[in-house]
């Protein structure tokens, strides 16, 4: 800020006084020792969007806001987006004993704005005169700091929250994601269990034991505890070995079926079990309805696991949050 490069009308220190006396620091102070401090003063008008303090400029000058409002913010630097407001009746800029060397904000006018300043220089030779300023200087100086700090823990706190919301963004969408694959897939294991029931049932029926085998099977399969883990060379070895068996039973749609029946766990042996008992023509939809019946198991364990840790982590993530928002103060955050 420098005055002189303003337009600084010639101003009466008594009108100044008076209104000096709407400002609290100063409402007490005898009207001589405020007459005397006005004469060192400067009042400075300004429009809304005219600039008092620029950011990186020496700070020289003590602030009284007689009128209007000011805005400081941020506009260089780390891009750090703090501000503040002072409205009339606040005191700011550079004060008594502060180790403030440069102003760190640039502070507009936000409403046509009617201001008093005062050089530092002057700074002694009023507190000569008038001691009780210092103490009412120091203690805004004090809840500026006071401010400060938990405008500080505000902001580190609202960085939290938006680290945490990143992080627990990122760890549902895994499960989320997984959920979404599953139901996916499930959708069309039902519709394939839905067809092949419904070509069964077309064909002469089968008769009780057979289809108390088919339901055996599948649940026996479904009932493991978990399907053998296999590599990808054992598995293209199972499926090999699946399809030469599906193809030598007659089933045309071996390769498509192979794949499913060696996820859901089936063998040489179970499979041998099955052709022993069922129908020739039936085996290829009697083995859709099985790995389908497996498949929709397997995956509504997954839809159950992957919402299970979609839960757990709205739980930790809101304990977490709620610890930080029990202690948040929102109006100075965003300040």
């Amino acid at each position: 800020m420098n005055p002189t490069t303003l337009s600084i009308p010639t101003h009466d220190p008594g009108e100044l006084a008076l209104e000096l006396k709407t400002v609290p620091a100063f409402a007490d102070i005898p009207e001589d020792d405020l007459i005397w401090l006005s004469g060192m003063m400067t009042p400075i008008d300004l429009a809304p969007g005219e600039i008092l303090m620029r950011e990186g400029s020496p700070a020289d000058y003590l602030c009284i806001v007689l009128k209007g409002e000011l805005r400081g913010q941020r506009e260089h630097g780390n891009g750090d987006p703090r501000f503040f407001t002072a409205q009339a009746g606040s005191v700011t800029g550079m004060l008594p004993y502060s180790r403030l060397t440069i102003y760190p904000l640039t502070s507009r006018a936000t409403l046509p704005s009617r201001l008093a300043v005062l050089h530092k220089d002057h700074f002694h030779a009023m507190l000569e005169r008038i001691p009780v300023l210092g103490q009412r200087l120091v203690g805004i100086m004090a809840d500026r700091i006071r401010e400060g700090t938990k405008l500080e823990v505000q902001r580190e706190k609202m960085m939290a929250l938006g680290k945490l919301s990143a992080g627990l963004a990122h760890e549902l969408n895994n499960p989320a994601s997984a959920a979404r694959r599953a139901a996916q897939s499930l959708r069309e294991a039902v519709k394939l269990m839905r067809e092949a029931t419904i070509r069964l049932n077309a064909r002469p029926p089968l008769t009780a034991e057979q289809r108390e085998m088919l339901t055996h099977v599948e649940q026996e399969i479904g009932d493991r505890p978990e399907v053998e883990v296999l590599d990808p060379l054992e598995r293209s070895d199972r499926e090999e070995e699946i399809s030469r068996w599906l193809q030598a039973h007659g089933i045309q749609r071996a390769w498509q079926l192979a794949p499913g029946l060696v996820e859901s766990g089936f063998d040489i042996e179970c499979l041998d079990q099955v052709a022993a008992k069922f129908p020739a023509d039936a085996l290829e939809d009697g083995f859709t309805k099985m790995t389908a019946g497996v498949t929709v198991s397997r995956l509504v364990d997954e839809i159950d696991t992957s919402t299970a840790r979609i839960a757990d982590l709205v739980h930790v993530g809101g304990k977490f949050s709620g610890h930080l928002i029990e202690t948040f103060d929102v109006e100075t955050a965003l300040h």
